[in-house]
């Protein structure tokens, strides 16, 4: 499937939203904000099942309940990340 697919078939695009506080509605919008683009509000669950399953399909590992995840070298050719795992410390 496309990436996105699901989101843009069951997100909900918005224009904007509003804020209240102290008795009064504040509208905050978007639309006229970002020079006409709308918001997709997609869960994030759903968004967690996308990746999930995108995950599963490349074959790669998940690690679950990691200790002292640390990315490195985000900005080179070459990025990792070093985690802890039932006392072992892996890259």
């Amino acid at each position: 499937a496309k990436s996105g697919a699901r989101m843009h078939a069951d997100g909900l695009p918005h224009d904007g939203f509003s804020l209240a506080f102290d008795g009064r509605d504040h509208r905050i919008n978007l639309h006229g904000l970002t020079g006409g683009k709308r918001v997709m509000v997609y869960g994030q669950t759903e968004l967690t099942r996308d990746l999930m399953e995108h995950r599963e399909a490349s074959g790669a590992l998940a690690i679950y309940e990691a200790a002292n995840v640390t990315p490195h070298d985000f900005d080179g050719a070459a990025p990792y990340v070093t985690y802890d795992k039932d006392g072992v410390t892996h890259r």
